[in-house]
């Protein structure tokens, strides 16, 4: 028989977790977790959601950002330099071998093809992970610049579609008044949200004005590893 959950320590869990991410610990409802467990909604993958708006605020911190970029652009430059000299470099069969001490036996040994490979990989990564930060640069975000909604909203939507695998649209109830699952995830995390009024209304303009950018989104705040699962699961 399977346990029941507890949702109040599980609401503290996640709070907890939300108040990591600092800028935006104060949205969700009192009882988001609870909530949104009624309504369907694996709450074992909030972590991404978390680690998604942790990495936006990190983002807005030009320092931190700037370590991160110069890292980042080390990496490829580092990894395409070693690929060309590996090129050249002497070889037994396409092998290198690490040996003991008295060259009696071979310890470990690299591939050097596979190597190669996995530099390129490296790369071309870190070069994702720069295009990433130009990204995030150009958007111009920053707490005080009334990106705050545009910031957690697109968070919202890119974990609902990438995380959570859901249909990205607002519905009608039949008297022009929009509905749906995704209308009621954001208007739970965007309980204590100041400013303007959170309004279904308010949230289908957002998500209709917005679609086209989701994936962009997506790719720059999200685990590489979710966005390229959900591609592959829609045969991308």
């Amino acid at each position: 028989m399977q346990a029941s959950i507890n949702y109040a320590d599980e609401q503290s869990r996640f709070s907890d977790k939300m108040n990591e991410a600092r800028w935006c610990a104060a949205f969700p409802a009192p009882d988001a977790v609870e909530t949104l467990a009624s309504r369907g909604v694996d709450i074992n993958q909030l972590t991404i959601l978390v680690d998604c708006l942790a990495r936006v605020g990190r983002s807005w911190d030009f320092r931190e950002s700037r370590e991160e970029s110069d890292s980042e652009s080390s990496i490829a430059a580092r990894a395409r330099e070693l690929v060309e000299l590996l090129r050249n470099a002497d070889h037994d069969n396409g092998w290198r071998h690490a040996w003991d001490a008295e060259y009696e036996k071979i310890e470990n040994s690299v591939e050097l093809d596979q190597l190669s490979d996995d530099l390129e990989t490296l790369a071309r990564n870190a070069e994702q992970r720069l295009e990433q930060f130009q990204f995030a640069k150009t958007i111009g975000l920053h707490p005080q610049s009334g990106k705050v909604r545009y910031f957690y909203w697109m968070s919202l939507i890119a974990f609902w579609k990438f995380a959570l695998g859901r249909e990205v649209k607002a519905s009608d109830n039949g008297r022009n008044r929009p509905s749906g699952p995704l209308v009621a995830f954001i208007e739970t995390m965007s309980f204590g949200m100041t400013g303007g009024a959170v309004t279904p209304g308010a949230i289908r303009k957002f998500i209709e004005r917005h679609r086209d950018e989701i994936d962009k989104f997506a790719r720059a705040f999200l685990p590489s590893l979710v966005v390229r699962l959900h591609y592959l699961a829609n045969g991308r």
